[in-house]
């Protein structure tokens, strides 16, 4: 139903690139484990796609709202 929905907002190729981007995203692992992990780990878990890499940064701009992170 939300595809359907999604696709009758932007279209079939918006849509399409949409839940691929989601799909990827959905993949990255918690942004809390990989602040955790020792950096040559963390640096393994660093996506290539550029979908996935504007996941990565939300997550962190989100995560680094908390004062506590630093």
């Amino acid at each position: 139903m939300r595809s359907l929905a999604v696709n009758g907002l932007v279209g079939e190729g918006v849509a399409v690139q949409f839940f691929h981007t989601l799909e990827e995203i959905g993949q990255l692992p918690p942004i809390e484990k990989l602040m955790r992990m020792r950096p040559q780990d963390a640096a393994r878990q660093v996506p290539e796609t550029l979908p996935s890499l504007y996941g990565l940064a939300y997550s962190l701009v989100r995560y680094s709202t908390d004062l506590s992170h630093f």
